[in-house]
Parts: structure tokens; C-alpha cells; sequence
């Protein structure tokens, strides 16, 4: 069994893998010793294990995890199934770089776009070779509500709503929302049209947790995968641990 954890910038996640089949996902706000211990007991199958972290975490857990199991701390410097051409792998996201690991594995050998609408909404591109090329971040939805509150001195702070966004908005919330929402759906329509003007054969991955509320307004052939950094994450672990 592998162990996948995925510590982001507003919650972590952990699943547990048996070969390529998901058998657990969990998520936590925040992850500490007692919580990974609990989890190791549960499943004392597990043999390997590899973190991806995005921000600074207890290093116990690091610990705790190359104690237990065959442990990887998922970096640019990993051994991987793709080849990644980003000028500066140093400094490029590990989320990004799962992210497309898992795009690939779904669609081998193409053109791919896949899109992260998260705390951030990044957009990462192989090609058919098989190349982790790059792409772009803008910033969240939620990030967005929250820059209008803090930069400015009257307008309000709200959240994001599965409601019908309007595109005239009559008052302050509504005007609010048609901007964000319907910017963040633009921006990303936009985006897919550049890329297909480019690549005329493309597939679209789509993730992150806003993701499932945005596709209906997309453009179609997008495929959704909720849990695609944890399914690249375990690629990694199969490829660097294979039975």
C-alpha cells in the first residue's frame, strides 16, 4: 500500500493507494504526529509513502514517515515519469509538477492542458512527448473576494456562491460576484481557446477544489479529476517502487 500526502496552502490531504486504486481519501486542516500515527496504525500495510508540501510543516511528520516506510519528499530533484523542461525546476510548484504527472498518465503521449482552480488557479502544459513545458498562476477565487476587502475601504467581504451569477449586477454583492465569477470563467476560456489555437489536438484536465462548480460554465471535452495531485503523487511512488 502507498501512503499520499498532500499538504496545501488551506488544507492537507491523505490517501491511501493499493497499486493505482484510491482506497481512502481524507483531509485534515492541518497535519501533526498524532494524526499520521493514527493513520499508520490503521493501515499497517502501507510501504511506501511520499509527501508533497507546498508550505512549512512539522518536520516530525518527515520523520515519522522514513521510520515507517519507503519515503519520498517529493521535490524537483525526484526521480519522475516525465521529463520536465520548466527553466526553473527549483522553483517550480510541487503541486504543479503533480498535477501534470497525473495529467499525463491520463492522456499519455498528448497534448495537455491541465487546469488547478484551487487557492490559485494554475495552468501546466506537456506536450506529446511527454514534457512538463509550463504555463501560468493567477489568483484564486476565494483570493480574489478577499484582495477586494483588503485593498480597499468599503467594499465588503464575501464568499463564493453556487447561486446564478448575474451578469448586470444590481448591487454591491451581485456586482461583486459577476466580476470575479464570471472573470475567473472567462479567464479560463480565454486561456483554452490560446492553447487550441496552438495545439488544435488538446486535452483539458481539470482539479482543484472550485473545479466542480466551474466546469458546467467551461467549454466542453474537459475532463474532470478531483483527485489528480494525489493520483500523480502515487505514479511517483510506483515508479520509483515498483513491485
Amino acid at each position: 500500500m502507498n501512503l499520499v500526502i498532500d499538504i496545501g496552502n488551506t488544507a492537507t490531504k491523505l490517501a491511501i493507494f493499493e497499486s493505482d486504486e484510491l482506497i481512502e481519501k481524507r483531509q485534515v486542516k492541518s497535519l501533526d504526529a498524532d494524526k499520521l500515527r493514527k493513520i499508520l496504525s490503521e493501515y499497517a500495510e502501507i510501504k511506501n509513502s511520499i509527501l508533497c508540501s507546498v508550505i512549512h510543516h512539522p518536520l516530525e511528520i518527515e520523520q515519522i514517515l522514513i521510520d515507517k516506510s519507503n519515503f519520498i519528499n517529493f521535490s524537483f530533484e525526484t526521480r519522475i515519469p516525465i521529463k520536465n523542461s520548466y527553466l526553473t525546476p527549483q522553483t517550480l510548484g510541487k503541486d504543479r509538477l503533480a498535477a501534470a504527472i497525473g495529467a499525463n498518465e491520463i492522456f499519455p503521449n498528448q497534448n495537455v492542458l491541465c487546469i488547478d482552480v484551487g487557492t490559485c488557479i494554475k495552468y501546466d502544459f506537456l506536450n506529446t512527448e511527454n514534457e512538463y513545458i509550463g504555463g501560468a498562476i493567477s489568483p484564486g477565487i476565494t483570493m480574489r473576494y478577499k484582495s477586494l476587502k483588503q485593498f480597499t475601504d468599503k467594499l465588503p467581504l464575501i464568499t463564493f456562491s453556487n447561486d446564478e451569477t448575474k451578469l448586470i449586477g444590481r448591487n454591491t454583492e451581485e456586482s461583486i460576484r459577476s466580476g470575479i465569477q464570471l472573470g475567473v470563467i472567462a479567464e479560463i476560456n480565454y486561456t483554452i481557446e490560446n492553447y487550441h489555437s496552438i495545439f488544435s489536438e488538446l486535452r483539458i484536465v481539470l482539479t482543484g477544489g472550485g473545479s466542480s462548480e466551474l466546469q458546467k460554465h467551461l467549454k466542453k471535452d474537459i475532463f474532470a479529476s478531483p483527485n489528480l495531485i494525489l493520483k500523480g503523487l502515487n505514479k511517483v511512488l510506483t515508479f520509483n517502487f515498483s513491485a
